[in-house]
């Protein structure tokens, strides 16, 4: 199971940002921005449904601050926003949705996350996404059994599960240059 960024590294076909060396307070909003105004605006596929671009939650909060440090105090927010790392990007309708599993410090098995997957940004709509597993007979292996020295009935399941892109092309992505 690689994950959303792997479907759509291989497929090679989403739209790019603009690359920076890196996201900071100085080049996020601008990022978000292109993301949003530019390359979102010149696909209609994905305007037509409601677009999100999915961040880490580290990214969300360098937005944030951006925000703050430029004084857009002006923007009235919305009850409730940036509650669970959501808002509505000002001026737009777009989602903004922070995700810790996005986030570029996450410690993984190998002791430190790749390159290629840190701060990346992705924007699309939610129902691009599928995520699936086969439950066909023959496909999973269940056991159900009674376990007599703690009298615990216990079970089993083993199932393939995957995740799947419907269109790559309508994704727009950012990664560090």
């Amino acid at each position: 199971f690689n994950g959303f960024i792997s479907k759509i590294d291989t497929a090679g076909n989403a739209v790019a940002a603009t690359q920076q060396a890196s996201i900071s307070t100085s080049t996020v909003r601008g990022i978000f921005e292109d993301i949003i105004f530019t390359r979102l605006a010149s696909i209609p596929q994905i305007l037509d449904k409601t677009p999100i671009v999915y961040c880490g939650q580290d990214t969300f909060l360098l937005l944030v601050n951006k925000f703050m440090v430029d004084n857009m105090y002006h923007i009235a927010p919305q009850a409730g926003s940036y509650s669970n790392f959501e808002m509505i990007y000002p001026g737009s309708n777009v989602k903004v949705v922070g995700l810790p599993e996005m986030n570029a410090s996450n410690g993984v098995d190998t002791g430190s996350l790749a390159t290629a997957v840190k701060n990346r940004v992705i924007a699309t709509y939610q129902d691009n996404f599928v995520v699936g597993f086969n439950s066909l007979p023959g496909a999973g292996d269940i056991q159900v059994w009674y376990s007599q020295d703690d009298q615990v009935l216990k079970f089993a399941y083993r199932a393939h599960m995957g995740c799947a892109i419907k269109h790559t092309d309508l994704i727009v992505q950012y990664t560090n240059s």
